[in-house]
């Protein structure tokens, strides 16, 4: 029993720790000059774009924000293929 209590104890305090791990920062909470300095530190496409918008389910707009890296993926989605209303004409001779 002491074991069990010894690994679950482990277990948490690693969990705990892996919790307050510092990731990406919270873009939506940064203030625009925050955004600026942080833009300036980083390449084109890890810049930060932030917009205010409403969802379907609510009137309510809430402050997004993507790097240019994903708002041209969500724009463009993968650049290499063709999308679906591409139509390619080829004349017959």
């Amino acid at each position: 029993m002491n074991l069990l209590r010894t690994l679950l104890v482990s277990l948490s305090v690693t969990l705990l720790a892996a919790c307050n791990t510092p990731g990406q920062p919270r873009f939506e909470s940064m203030t625009p000059a925050e955004l600026v300095e942080y833009n300036q530190s980083v390449g084109l496409l890890d810049q930060v774009v932030c917009k205010k918008e409403a969802t379907t389910a609510s009137f309510i707009r809430k402050r997004r924000c993507q790097t240019l890296g994903e708002l041209t993926l969500s724009i463009y989605g993968t650049l290499d293929t063709a999308s679906p209303s591409t139509v390619i004409y080829i004349p017959h001779n």
